[in-house]
């Protein structure tokens, strides 16, 4: 039996997404973003943070789910060495989660991203893999 930390954000209103707290850096409110020519759904665009640029990806785009206002940027970890920025409407804390409590994702979900749910406080949570948003993030 093992307990892992999520921060469990809301990414549209109705959808609570976990993503793993050893996968975030920080949290911030969503800066001022400059823009990429031609850029698309999921790419919000780019900031500066202490120097580094990183790109920023909206959540719910990445999810495929409808995107509301989205007012936070969470700084996620792909890699050792890439980081990037994922916008959320709000961040609901973290929650301590029991290996026990997870559910398989396959029988209710298909959604690539998703690898487990947990049903909490009458609600299903999506816990999410960041490392296979490779695919999404170029």
């Amino acid at each position: 039996m093992a307990i892992q930390e999520y921060l469990i954000v809301n990414s549209n209103g109705s959808e609570w997404v976990g993503l793993s707290v050893s996968d975030v850096g920080e949290a911030m409110t969503l800066p001022e973003l400059s823009h990429y020519p031609g850029e698309q759904l999921p790419v919000k665009g780019f900031f500066s943070l202490r120097g580094e640029i990183l790109s920023v990806y909206s959540l719910a785009g990445i999810m495929n789910i409808n995107i509301k206002d989205e007012q936070t940027v969470i700084i996620s970890y792909l890699s050792d060495k890439t980081k990037i920025g994922l916008t959320v409407q709000g961040i609901l804390g973290v929650f301590n989660i029991d290996d026990t409590e997870l559910r398989d994702a396959k029988n209710l979900t298909d959604n690539p991203y998703v690898d487990s749910v947990v049903f909490k406080d009458n609600k299903v949570i999506s816990l999410i893999n960041i490392k296979k948003f490779g695919n999404v993030i170029t």
